[in-house]
């Protein structure tokens, strides 16, 4: 049994009135870049977990090892740079 967003919609009794948002897919090589650009890791460090991943995505625990922690601890965990990570994560 799958729980639809139409079934949290009736149950729950929120409207859904805004388009969803749907990310782009990045190739391998593109994913890397925008890891180097944002999180300021090494390309070949970016691009082997694209590898492992097997498409332009990151998992959940790389970006958190290598952006969520590192952040924190500096205090300077950046809303822009967030958004965009989360975006990148495969779900």
């Amino acid at each position: 049994m799958t729980i639809t967003l139409d079934d949290v919609a009736c149950l729950l009794h929120l409207p859904i009135i805004c388009d969803f948002y749907t990310p782009t897919s990045l190739t391998e090589e593109e994913a890397a870049a925008l890891a180097v650009e944002l999180l300021g890791v090494n390309v070949q460090f970016a691009a082997k977990e694209t590898r492992k991943q097997r498409c332009g995505y990151f998992s959940q625990q790389w970006l958190f090892e290598n952006h969520y922690k590192k952040n924190v601890t500096l205090r300077h965990l950046r809303c822009d740079h967030l958004a965009t990570t989360v975006a990148m994560c495969q779900f």
